[in-house]
């Protein structure tokens, strides 16, 4: 994979849990994890706090999943199939829309693209990844994590 691209088609979209709004993303948080994802609006960056109503029913994740997929395919076409570096970051139940997500995002933006899953407090986390992931992808989440979450300030894991 070219390393051209990945700082001037980076996408980065953050979904908040249940019973909450996109306001609980600590403005240092995002900017944290932009940063580490290679985040940069002066080259073509995107970055999307997704509101969704955090309704705690399969229904609401669904259909927010749903929307988040017609987002990416959207801005797919938009930037006639580039290459992109889309990381998505869920917390709680926003976690699990970016796994169901990212089992069809492969799909929309084809495999030059590079797919990064931050998942922080996402119920059941481990067993949903082993069930979308290779093996080799889930021991690299573990690692990440740790990394991330000193990065962003949250202290040892």
């Amino acid at each position: 994979m070219a390393s051209s691209y990945l700082n001037n088609q980076t996408e980065i979209y953050f979904l908040h849990g249940t019973s909450i709004n996109s306001t609980v993303w600590n403005q240092s948080v995002v900017q944290s994890i932009g940063e580490l994802f290679g985040y940069n609006p002066n080259r073509g960056g995107y970055l999307k706090l997704v509101d969704w109503s955090g309704a705690n029913n399969t229904k609401a994740r669904k259909d927010t999943c749903e929307g988040l997929l017609k987002e990416i395919d959207h801005r797919k076409n938009k930037l006639k199939n580039t290459p992109r570096k889309i990381t998505l970051v869920g917390h709680s139940h926003g976690g699990s829309i970016v796994l169901h997500a990212s089992k069809e995002i492969r799909d929309i933006l084809g495999p030059e693209s590079q797919i990064n899953i931050l998942s922080l407090n996402t119920p059941n986390v481990i067993v949903r990844l082993m069930r979308l992931l290779p093996e080799e992808v889930i021991i690299k989440q573990e690692c990440y994590s740790k990394t991330v979450k000193e990065r962003i300030g949250l202290g040892n894991p």
